[in-house]
């Protein structure tokens, strides 16, 4: 099991040692606290420091050290059976003759799937969404004013998010927010219903 310690013979500077770790370098580049430039929503807000932080990290600016070459010598001689790493610096990769390659490719491949089926889910659940906007659309545009004509309203709206608090039980109080509002929502319209025949 390796860490950021083994790339910084390398010129590599590790995460947090104080002074010269990466994170130091960003306590002047307008990031309110490190790891921020690795988080989506501060990279649509302000993408250079993530931009110059990959510039630097570009494969081949750095070379393999001592330690990536004991590494690919311990994997030579069949005593490297596993190697875990976290660095994203690729420099076990440089030297290793395919132990480390297929190790990491699988686990890529196991995290791209993981993204692929989420996205997947995602596109499927903006359809569904869509549609029941159209629905719901088509349906207040035919709706008369009396109470009766509304409880079709809500049905698709309430099956959806049933159906969201099936699929994962950490969306409980999503659904009871969502419940809520729902019910705001039929009562406005109720009260609007009734003004309007008065």
């Amino acid at each position: 099991m390796v860490g950021a310690g083994i790339s910084t013979p390398s010129g590599i500077p590790d995460f947090r040692s104080p002074g010269t770790g990466f994170y130091s370098s960003f306590q002047h580049a307008d990031v309110p606290y490190p790891e921020a430039i690795f988080e989506l929503s501060f990279f649509l807000h302000n993408p250079r420091p993530f931009c110059t932080w990959a510039k630097e990290m570009y494969p081949g600016n750095y070379r393999p050290n001592i330690i990536h070459y004991f590494l690919r010598l311990l994997h030579d001689k069949g005593l490297l059976l596993r190697l875990y790493t976290q660095n994203i610096d690729g420099l076990e990769r440089a030297q290793s003759s395919g132990a480390v390659e297929e190790l990491l490719d699988r686990e890529n491949m196991r995290m791209a799937d993981s993204l692929a089926s989420k996205v997947t889910r995602l596109k499927s659940l903006a359809l569904d969404i869509d549609r029941d906007t159209e629905d719901q659309n088509r349906y207040l545009d035919g709706m008369g004013t009396d109470f009766t004509s509304m409880t079709g309203l809500l049905t698709g709206s309430v099956k959806r998010f049933s159906t969201m608090a099936r699929s994962g039980r950490d969306n409980r109080k999503l659904l009871c927010g969502v419940a809520m509002g729902l019910i705001v929502v039929f009562f406005i319209l109720s009260y609007l219903l009734s003004r309007a025949r008065t």
